[in-house]
C-alpha cells in the first residue's frame, strides 16, 4: 500500500468519523405525567434544574401530560440528575387581568402589586419550590417516560 493511498484511507476515515459524530442524539427526550391522589394535576408548570447547566421546562396539559424542553433548545434535555419543582401556570390573558387590577387596587393604602399573590395549586407545598423539593429525576440519552405521583412525596 503507497503512502498516498494510506493517507486517503485515513483521511476518508477521519472523515467518516466527523459526520457519524453528529450521529444519534446525546440528549433525553423527555415525556411525562404528573399525578396527585390519582388524579391529573393540570395547571403548573415542571421544572427540571440541573447542578450545572441550563433548566428543562413544560407546561403540564390538562390530563397531566408534558413534554420537557430547555429553552433555546428544544431537541431535548441533557442527561444527568435533576431537582423538581412545580410553579402556577398563569396564561397571558390572566397575567394582564393581573396587572390591571394591580394597578387600579390599594389595599389598606399599599398597592395591591406590592403584596405577594396566591395562586393556589394541587401539589405539596415543599414540591412548589427549587429550595424545598425533595424530588428528584435522572434523565438518560434517549426516550425518557416519566409517571410523577406527588402523592408518594407528602
Amino acid at each position: 500500500m503507497s503512502v498516498l493511498t494510506k493517507i486517503r484511507t485515513v483521511a476518508v476515515l477521519l472523515t467518516c468519523l466527523g459526520l457519524c459524530a453528529g450521529c444519534g442524539s446525546r440528549l433525553g427526550d423527555v415525556v411525562g405525567r404528573v399525578e396527585y391522589d390519582g388524579q391529573p394535576v393540570d395547571g403548573v408548570n415542571v421544572f427540571f434544574v440541573p447542578e450545572n447547566g441550563p433548566q428543562a421546562v413544560a407546561a403540564v396539559n390538562e390530563t397531566g401530560q408534558f413534554r420537557l424542553e430547555t429553552p433555546g433548545n428544544s431537541k431535548g434535555v441533557r442527561p444527568g440528575k435533576y431537582r423538581v419543582f412545580f410553579a402556577p401556570m398563569v396564561s397571558e390573558a390572566e397575567e394582564e387581568a393581573r396587572k390591571a387590577r394591580r394597578e387600579s387596587d390599594l389595599v389598606a393604602g399599599v398597592r395591591v402589586d406590592a403584596l405577594p399573590e396566591v395562586v393556589s395549586i394541587r401539589v405539596p407545598t415543599r414540591l412548589q419550590s427549587l429550595q424545598t423539593t425533595d424530588l428528584f429525576c435522572e434523565i438518560v440519552p434517549g426516550r425518557n417516560e416519566l409517571s410523577l405521583h406527588l402523592d408518594e412525596h407528602e
